[in-house]
């Protein structure tokens, strides 16, 4: 049986939205492009026009300037920085304007976090989010200093972090801090009514999304020192069993918000759902 073909109406409208968002961030990306990919653009905007329909390229600006902010770094983090002091550096600097610290002039990286943060601030849900959004976002950069260190061990002992740690340190991919920044950004007040359930939900997504990574990218990591699951020693259908288990917490946990057409329940769903996909093809990373 051919599978059901999407409907071409409907994934045209789609990936015109995708492509405006594009689009609309070409001048900010041009201020960047020293430090941010623009081979993500593609992919992220798609990801967000599948995932949440309803936003116009207006209101998916913010979110997607944040999540190409995360790539941006993490990418400054995993192949630029040679030594652990200047892994230290980096993180501290973009921790301290996260709390609230002027950047430097000269650091671009540390300049768009700041400028994302004064929009996020305007938030309506601002006065809920904000105070976990900074110890998110401190835990999510504190992880990449331990996934780096992790990975230094790795290649000079030959003994990295266990499985089970790993697993534990999946706030440094940065999924849940970018979702709780699309609900920010998205400022739709059931977030606050259903918060705890969302951010729970939130991790399980992200030990999935993070591991179904690691599935589609290690042969292309490979030669690199980036830490995944694969270098790590696990087997793929260990990996699967932890992405199966993980996807089916995430569900129960959303069921009842999705059932109920709660949107920001349904921007994760929609968003772990689209990165499977996506993953069967092609990474995030250019």
């Amino acid at each position: 049986m051919p599978p059901e073909l999407p409907d071409a109406r409907v994934a045209g409208q789609i990936s015109g939205r995708a492509f405006q968002a594009h689009r609309r961030l070409g001048p900010w990306l041009a201020q960047h492009a020293s430090w941010i990919n623009d081979g993500y653009v593609a992919p992220v905007t798609s990801a967000y026009a599948y995932a949440a329909p309803w936003l116009t390229s207006d209101e998916m600006d913010l979110a997607l300037r944040f999540e190409l902010w995360v790539f941006g770094t993490d990418e400054l983090v995993d192949s630029r920085a040679q030594t652990r002091s200047e892994v230290d550096t980096l993180v501290s600097r973009w921790v301290t304007v996260a709390h609230g610290a002027e950047p430097e002039p000269t650091d671009l990286p540390s300049v768009a976090l700041a400028d994302i943060l004064a929009r996020l601030r305007t938030s309506p849900l601002w006065t809920v989010f904000g105070e976990r959004w900074r110890d998110l976002f401190e835990n999510t950069y504190q992880g990449m200093v331990q996934e780096w260190a992790g990975a230094e061990r790795l290649a000079t002992t030959g003994h990295g972090p266990k499985m089970a740690e790993y697993v534990a340190n999946s706030d440094s991919c940065g999924f849940r801090l970018i979702r709780v920044t699309d609900w920010l950004a998205g400022g739709d007040h059931a977030a606050v009514d259903h918060a705890n359930r969302l951010l729970t939900a939130a991790w399980h997504a992200e030990i999935a999304s993070r591991l179904t990574n690691d599935l589609a990218s290690h042969q292309r990591e490979a030669d690199q020192t980036d830490l995944n699951a694969v270098k790590l020693g696990a087997t793929a259908a260990q990996i699967g069993k932890y992405i199966e288990d993980a996807t089916a917490r995430c569900d129960d946990l959303l069921g009842p918000l999705v059932t109920a057409q709660v949107r920001p329940a349904l921007w994760l769903q929609r968003i772990l759902r689209f990165g499977n996909g996506f993953y069967q093809h092609a990474d995030f990373r250019p």
